[in-house]
């Protein structure tokens, strides 16, 4: 059975869409929890693919979480080793810097559901197989990156000019959560009203909670692209 291993960020953020993507494909999904306090990462030799999910912590701050130290340099690794990389949000953003690209806030957070567009490079993209060039889909972060040298841009939004990119077609990062489930996005109504920050594409906790509609057809298109990718 082909493994792949899973850096989980937050204990509040667990994976059940790729989880049963992974068991209806006979793969398994081995999730590390980067806050484990008996953490130990794998080599970039032991590792078949690699999915890096988001998380409420940016890419620099490796004082108060040092595994992030690690995690980049297993990041790199399986890059360097022509591993199969998938980044999403926190994910997307160590990808990114670890191809050299810059990480930085943006004066415009994107949070809840917003309409995301593919790039005429994102319409040709294999891994997207037949994603629409538009669709809504959920968004929670406050930094962005810019397109590391060699990379092709594959969807954007009006304040976000890279939301995702492929990279020697074995590196692929998602700004985006398509990966969303239902259990997920209770945990993060739940947890909303902690977001103090406001803005124009900050949603309210009740209009993220409505936004379960689309729930399904993103799961469809995440299984899309996990298969397009992985297999």
């Amino acid at each position: 059975m082909k493994t792949i291993h899973l850096l989980q960020h937050n204990r509040n953020e667990p994976p059940p869409t790729i989880i049963e993507w992974g068991l209806s494909n006979n793969i398994n999904i081995k999730v590390i929890n980067l806050n484990d306090k008996d953490l130990k990462l794998p080599e970039s030799n032991e590792v078949e693919g690699l999915i890096i999910m988001g998380g409420p912590m940016n890419a620099y701050q490796t004082e108060e979480y040092p595994w992030l130290i690690d995690e980049k340099r297993l990041i790199q690794n399986c890059i360097k080793d022509s591993k199969k990389v998938l980044g999403i949000c926190l994910g997307a953003q160590l990808v990114a810097e670890a191809l050299g690209a810059k990480v930085y806030y943006t004066d415009i957070p994107e949070v809840g559901w917003w309409p995301i567009y593919l790039t005429d490079a994102g319409k040709k993209c294999k891994f997207f197989g037949s994603l629409p060039s538009q669709f809504t889909c959920f968004h929670f972060h406050e930094q962005i990156f810019d397109l590391p040298k060699g990379a092709y841009n594959l969807a954007e939004t009006n304040e976000c000019p890279s939301q995702g990119f492929v990279y020697n077609d074995n590196v692929l990062a998602l700004q985006f959560h398509l990966e969303i489930h239902e259990r997920t996005i209770q945990n993060i109504g739940k947890a909303f009203n902690i977001y103090t920050r406001t803005g124009i594409k900050i949603q309210s906790k009740e209009e993220v909670l409505k936004g379960d509609i689309y729930i399904p057809e993103n799961k469809r298109y995440m299984n899309a692209i996990l298969t397009n990718f992985f297999i």
